[in-house]
């Protein structure tokens, strides 16, 4: 499902809905895990749909035009399903996590699959043409196969020069390094770099955003995790030099190119965006377990904390669990450097368990009290079918379309 929601005051947008079936077996379980919107407005999300053959779930994407309508002019019905076995990969399990949309209007979309073989996951990417037809020029039959992550490609996205990153981890337990891999514009390896940060004492690290500067410098995101007895989480980012692939020194302010933010209880990193003036703003959940809520903050353009602002945003439409819990939350910038954010929100409601709340934070800091319609600078709602209290608003993907804030689950 896809919801639009006006610049202005962040109310619902007339015609402004899609839902988008696959019910490719009986459970009928289409889930988007990731969305994007194209230069013309049009919006795409990607994910999976559950079969009732062995690959068990399969990548599914679909293209909506800004009524929220279907677009026949994707795949003619606005959708596609990959069957991988279709095109030669042995593999079950198809998820996708992540996609972004090059200068020639191609579509990435990677995630993960597992291998019948072995049965170890791999990550993935394959790049779908504009009209929705599987690129036969970019990898081996439209795709590139990661077999050094093992819970799959967690970000993929494209550079000024047109090079392809995939981000992921190393070790499927969140051991290890992250990993970054760089491909050529037809799908081919050239370069990968593993990344760490030492000196926190993290059992755990997990990359989950990443973010592309004009000058061809990368930032990437995440967080770690230490160890028994306190299980504290930080969010943790990093600069890579688009020019060497090295970490870049004059980042984070103690010269290892790195930053780790240890001053929250405990915080998971979802999403990273820049203002226009190159600040770099990351968000996400922090809190214990089932009480969470939502984090911005924003660092200097070097990610020290000259310029830093931290908000924080609760929907506390009640129930005793938290906002934003799980990853389910994401971040985006307007280009008046306003930020948007967007969340699952637990209701406390047994028949209706989780919402959607969705709040804007000023350039400066601050919510904006025109956002919303209640003066708060903030909103939830239930996903349409509209005001029907139907159960769960699995809430994965925020981005902008035309300046409007589309969120999607």
């Amino acid at each position: 499902q896809a919801q639009m929601l006006r610049a202005v005051d962040g109310l619902d947008d007339v015609g402004g809905y899609g839902s988008i079936p696959f019910d490719l077996n009986f459970a009928a379980t289409d889930l988007a895990r990731t969305c994007a919107a194209q230069a013309d407005g049009k919006i795409l999300l990607a994910g999976s749909a559950t079969t009732n053959d062995s690959e068990q779930a399969q990548i599914a994407i679909a293209r909506v035009k800004t009524d929220g309508l279907l677009d026949p002019a994707f795949d003619s019905d606005g959708r596609l399903v990959i069957d991988l076995s279709d095109i030669g990969i042995q593999a079950t399990q198809g998820r996708a996590y992540s996609m972004a949309v090059d200068a020639q209007g191609r579509i990435l979309v990677a995630g993960s699959m597992v291998l019948i073989s072995t049965g170890a996951s791999i990550g993935f990417v394959t790049r779908i043409l504009p009209d929705g037809w599987i690129d036969p020029v970019f990898g081996i039959n439209g795709f590139y196969l990661e077999f050094g992550m093992e819970t799959g490609v967690t970000a993929v996205g494209v550079d000024p020069s047109g090079r392809i990153w995939l981000l992921g981890r190393l070790l499927a337990d969140g051991t290890g390094w992250w990993i970054f891999q760089l491909l050529d514009t037809v799908g081919n390896p050239t370069d990968n770099r593993a990344l760490t940060f030492p000196g926190y004492g993290f059992e755990t690290t997990i990359p989950t955003a990443m973010a592309f500067q004009p000058d061809g410098n990368v930032l990437l995101g995440g967080w770690g995790k230490t160890g028994s007895p306190d299980f504290f989480a930080s969010m943790a980012v990093a600069r890579i030099l688009g020019s060497t692939l090295n970490l870049d020194p004059t980042f984070g302010g103690g010269g290892t190119g790195g930053l780790v933010i240890t001053d929250f209880e405990s915080a998971y990193l979802r999403a990273i965006a820049f203002q226009p003036d190159r600040s770099i703003v990351v968000a996400g959940e922090y809190g214990l377990l089932n009480q969470e809520n939502l984090v911005v903050t924003r660092l200097s353009p070097d990610g020290t904390l000259g310029n830093a602002f931290t908000e924080y945003v609760a929907f506390d439409i009640g129930g005793s669990g938290g906002d934003g819990g799980g990853g389910m939350n994401r971040m985006v910038v307007q280009s008046d450097g306003k930020i948007v954010v967007a969340a699952a929100a637990i209701t406390g409601d047994t028949g209706n368990v989780i919402d959607v709340g969705v709040a804007r934070v000023l350039a400066e800091s601050g919510l904006d009290g025109s956002f919303g319609g209640l003066g708060t600078g903030k909103r939830t709602f239930d996903m349409p079918p509209a005001g029907s209290g139907d159960g769960n608003d699995d809430f994965h993907c925020l981005t902008l379309s035309g300046g409007k804030a589309v969120l999607v689950g």
